[in-house]
């Protein structure tokens, strides 16, 4: 209610190419979920996906480790596409084996680590060619536990 109020009377003020500050904030924002040794980059923070967002996202998890438990994870919120020493430090600590990138940014890590780059939550969610191609990434790095 309140955009549509802010957006009218911009409209009528002629103002153009005006952006809600909270908004471009939150595109600016990289939410980075570590379960067991898998780096993951999302969008959006895990706690506000759907719930079949989130069934989704941890299907892609289980797909590689199938003995996953989600109850120990680690959260981090990055503001640029530029990881402070700090964040970086502690993300590696975690000995990370991979990193599943699901956004439209590109991240270079000074660690060498393996890096998929899959479509976002809300395009695989609905595309079974992105969820295939996405398997055909993740499949070489499928660990049964054994």
């Amino acid at each position: 209610m309140h955009d549509q109020r802010t957006k009218f009377i911009i409209s009528h003020l002629n103002l153009s190419q005006f952006k809600l500050r909270t908004s471009s904030k939150k595109e600016n924002k990289t939410f980075l979920l570590i379960i067991e040794d898998i780096l993951t980059l999302l969008d959006k923070p895990f706690d506000d996906l759907s719930s079949s967002k989130k069934d989704l996202f941890k299907n892609i998890i289980l797909s590689i480790r199938p003995k996953t438990s989600f109850e120990k994870t680690k959260n981090f919120v990055q503001e640029n596409n530029f990881f402070m020493p700090e964040v970086l430090e502690e993300i590696f600590d975690e000995k990370i084996s991979l990193i599943i990138n699901m956004t439209n940014k590109e991240f270079k890590f000074l660690k060498k680590i393996q890096q998929i780059n899959s479509p976002k939550l809300d395009i695989l969610e609905n595309d079974v060619d992105a969820k295939e191609m996405l398997w055909k990434k993740l499949k070489p790095f499928y660990q049964n536990g054994s």
